[in-house]
């Protein structure tokens, strides 16, 4: 379902905690109550398509599907807004970021992405994007994100070490040749490994009616 999200700034970030779904067929009737996928959104001036995945079981879509029915989705939204943004070479990287962690950066096995893994005391960020880019450039990938919905102030860990592992895989190369990168192997050198952090800002709802939609419309391709 393509979606159109407005009333955001730069240097936010749009997190969906929960995505309900309904289905009304013919008198009112129920045909289909869940929940739709996860959907982030980083609004970092770039005007990427955003599309909500629903899943609707195929006993429910055979029924259903030359009807015209009213959709009706409830979302349970987080902003966050941008906290710090760090880079770190995206080759040979060992650097201790406040706030963050200390992060270590090197290609992986199969030459195909930059592997950042970084540890900090506590509790790993909450959510953050990552992004190559060639300084002397200004070419970069397009924005990985990693973000999550636990919002608790600490870890809650009642063993172990008390220190959070975490990091991400950050392609330059499509090992299959249908994607090309901007900054790809032979830039990495000269690139670093951009990291922007975000943090909670607001808790809120919105709703979204379609009064009337077919599925046999909106049929997986």
């Amino acid at each position: 379902m393509p979606l159109q999200i407005a009333g955001t700034r730069t240097d936010v970030f749009l997190l969906t905690d929960l995505v309900e779904v309904r289905l009304i067929g013919r008198g009112g009737k129920l045909a289909f109550h869940g929940t739709g996928e996860r959907l982030e959104f980083a609004d970092e001036g770039r005007n990427n398509p955003i599309y909500q995945e629903i899943k609707v079981p195929s006993s429910v879509y055979r029924d259903t599907k030359d009807q015209a029915v009213r959709a009706e989705v409830e979302y349970s939204l987080t902003l966050f807004s941008l906290r710090e943004s760090y880079s770190i070479p995206a080759l040979g990287g060992d650097e201790r970021m406040p706030g963050f962690g200390w992060c270590e950066t090197k290609m992986n096995e199969a030459e195909t992405a930059v592997e950042l893994r970084c540890m900090q005391p506590g509790k790993g960020p909450k959510c953050a994007t990552l992004f190559l880019e060639n300084k002397a450039t200004g070419e970069r990938n397009p924005p990985r994100s990693s973000c999550h919905g636990d919002y608790s102030p600490y870890s809650g860990w009642y063993f172990g070490d008390n220190m959070a592992h975490f990091g991400a895989n950050i392609p330059f190369r499509d090992a299959s040749g249908l994607a090309k990168f901007p900054v790809d192997g032979p830039q990495l050198p000269q690139s670093r490994v951009v990291i922007r952090v975000y943090e909670p800002e607001d808790h809120f709802t919105r709703s979204l009616t379609i009064s009337q939609i077919k599925l046999r419309d909106w049929e997986a391709q």
